[in-house]
């Protein structure tokens, strides 16, 4: 959620200081309240390749895997 509020000061013509405190209506100094709406998420997937160099189908030394 978001609140947010902020005051307007200006000043008249004959050099009064106004000021306003911002409302969620024209008529209230209540501040004005967002509500967001959240989902988080993650997917993490390793996907993993033997690379057979010498042809033989087993794992040996030197032999490497690729993933991504």
């Amino acid at each position: 959620e978001v609140v947010n509020q902020a005051t307007a000061t200006g000043t008249t013509p004959n050099q009064t200081e106004v000021s306003d405190v911002s409302g969620s209506t024209i008529g209230n100094d209540d501040p004005t309240v967002i509500e967001l709406c959240q989902n988080p998420a993650i997917a993490i997937v390793k996907t993993g390749v033997f690379n057979d160099e010498n042809g033989d189908a087993c794992s040996n030394v030197d032999e490497t895997i690729t993933y991504t």
